[in-house]
Order: structure tokens, then C-alpha cells, then sequence
């Protein structure tokens, strides 16, 4: 039996569908991705289907792409959605010639074929097969030992409030300017936390950028002895604190990228903020998959160029910090 050929719709065509169900093809940048179950239900409550979780991305792009671009991907896919575990893959054995993928050897000496972000037509290919969150590694396939951020993930215990959160990164944004002598950019983790992204020159590795991590983890409990911690075991940690993370900013790990979608209730988004924001206070929750667009039309300003502001981040900073910005 010979099976019908699914159509070929432009990017245009494909986001102008209302409601589509089976198989098609779309041609993204030149290359023609082959979509499947685009009726897939992956947020049962909210209805949320695969197709529109593409309109979403396709809508994101030229905000996402510059913290996925020429970054190896760490896919976690969800194949049943919000109703299922997902899991980690970072071999991708299999994948169409057009996708980049970057071989790379692991620590016990094992080869690993990482997809590698480039254009919009890759996120389709990874979402489609259910990478529904997009998870990055902080360096590029340029310079994979050079990280060109650092993240600081805010995790809170399940006792704390949001507020707490909010006056954290606060806090972090005041030792990283009076102590590191360098800026950082708040986002919220489309979970419960919040991250602080931190732009780099690029030119230290991730084990000569270990010592900052850890010294800035520190002086960030430190000045937050209530509410801060870096205790890493959860059966230990206090559920009414806040674990500041620095782990993440090693070679072959990775922090979810701003504007991807989270698998959780209502399909938030990891939504980049100002610091004015976090001083007002800001409600997480408004940010989803169908939030306004006015909010992804005016992304913050404080965001913009984000990789341009190259930085040096040392437990020693080589020049006098900057005054810390003032707490409203």
C-alpha cells in the first residue's frame, strides 16, 4: 500500500492552521521538516496541543536563538506531555543530514552526538519529537570549554514565598555589582524559582570560572543566613530556604534557555525580566504559552545585547566593583 505524500506548507501557511491534526511538512529556512500527531494533546487542562506549541516557538525565535545558537542541545522530552515523566537524552544517534550534530567525547571516554542549535527548522525537528523545554549548554560548539554565561538559579524550598525569591535575586544582583564587579539579568525559571544570567568575555574555562561560582554562591548565602543556602542534598536542605545553584555552570550541563516553555501547569515560560520588576514585584504565573503578545513584542531592554557586554568574572576581580545598585 502506497501512502499518501503529506502536503508541504510554508512557515506562513503552517501558522495561519487552526486546530490541525495528523502529519504535514513545513519548509523552515529552506529545509523541510516533517511534522507528525500535530493534534498531540501535551497540556491536557489547557488543551494544549503540539501545533500550538510550534506557533509558540516559531513566534519566540529571533528572541530565543541567541542563547540556543551553535549551542549543543540536552533534550528532555516529554512524549506524553504534562501527563508523564519526561527524559534526558543527550545522544542523538539518529536525525535528518540537514540537523548539526556535534560529536563529543564525555569524561569516561564515551562519544556523544549533541544536536546542535542553528535554525528555526532544528527547534521544529527537536519539539517535534517531543523536546518540548529547551535546555542549552552555556558555551557554544566554538569554544565548548569557554562559557559565554554564567547562571545563578535561585531554587526555593517549598515553604518559601515568592517575594522571598524576588528579595534574593535582589541580594544577588547586589554581590554580584559591590563584589564581582559585574551585572546580571533576572528571568523566571517558568517553574518556582528565579535565574540571574550573567554575561561573560568568553575567554576563561569552566574549571577557571569554578572558584567565582563558589565564592559567589557563598558571600550570597552568607549575606542571606535566613533565607539563602547551599546545601545540596534535599533530604537535608531546609524547606523554608533557598538554594542558590551555581552547579549548572559546567562543561556538558545546561540551564533552560529564556522564552522556553516549561512542562508544568498552564505552560509557563521562562519569562526574562527587568530588576525593576523584581523591586515591584512580579506575578510568574502571567507568563504562558498564550500570554499577550505585547509582552514578547517589547522585550526588556535590559536584555537586549545581552552577549555583547563581555564581562570578566573572577573570585578576584582584576578592577574596583561597581556600587551596588540601590534597593527600592
Amino acid at each position: 500500500m502506497i501512502r499518501p505524500r503529506r502536503p508541504t506548507l510554508s512557515l506562513a501557511e503552517f501558522l495561519e492552521l487552526r486546530d490541525p491534526a495528523g502529519d504535514l511538512s513545513v519548509s523552515v529556512d529552506d529545509t523541510v521538516v516533517g511534522l507528525t500527531h500535530l493534534e498531540r494533546v501535551y497540556w491536557p487542562k489547557e488543551r494544549i496541543t503540539k501545533h500550538e506549541a510550534l506557533r509558540y516557538y516559531a513566534r519566540v525565535w529571533p528572541l530565543l536563538r541567541p542563547f540556543l545558537f551553535h549551542r549543543p542541545a540536552i533534550l528532555k522530552r516529554f512524549p506524553r506531555g504534562i501527563a508523564g515523566p519526561p527524559f534526558f537524552q543527550h545522544d542523538l544517534r539518529e536525525a535528518p543530514p540537514w540537523l548539526m550534530r556535534a560529536a563529543l567525547v564525555n569524561r569516561e571516554g564515551r562519544t556523544i552526538h549533541y544536536a546542535v542549535y542553528r535554525t528555526l527548522a532544528d527547534l521544529f525537528y527537536l519539539v517535534n519529537a517531543g523536546a518540548l523545554e529547551q535546555h542549552a549548554w552555556l558555551s557554544s560548539i566554538d569554544a565548548l570549554d569557554r562559557p559565554g554565561l554564567v547562571a545563578i538559579d535561585l531554587d526555593p524550598g517549598k515553604e518559601v514565598a515568592w517575594r522571598q525569591i524576588e528579595e534574593l535575586a535582589l541580594l544577588a544582583r547586589e554581590v554580584l555589582s559591590g563584589e564581582f564587579g559585574v551585572g546580571g539579568e533576572p528571568k523566571t525559571s517558568g517553574s518556582r524559582g528565579l535565574h540571574v544570567f550573567i554575561p561573560l568575555d568568553g575567554l576563561r574555562t569552566y574549571q577557571q570560572l569554578l572558584p567565582a561560582c563558589r565564592r559567589l554562591a557563598r558571600r550570597i548565602s552568607e549575606r542571606a543566613r535566613s533565607l539563602a543556602t547551599t546545601e545540596r542534598s534535599l533530604t537535608k536542605r531546609d524547606p523554608r530556604k533557598i538554594y542558590v545553584d551555581l552547579l549548572q555552570n559546567a562543561r556538558g550541563k545546561g540551564i533552560v534557555a529564556p522564552y522556553s516553555l516549561r512542562v508544568r501547569p498552564r505552560a509557563t515560560v521562562s519569562m526574562p525580566l527587568r530588576w525593576e520588576d523584581v523591586e515591584r514585584g512580579v506575578d510568574p504565573a502571567r507568563f504562558t504559552l498564550r500570554m499577550p503578545s505585547g509582552l514578547l513584542v517589547n522585550p526588556p531592554p535590559n536584555w537586549a545585547g545581552f552577549f555583547e557586554r563581555r564581562q570578566r568574572f573572577s573570585a578576584s576581580p582584576s578592577r574596583a566593583p561597581r556600587p551596588a545598585a540601590p534597593r527600592r
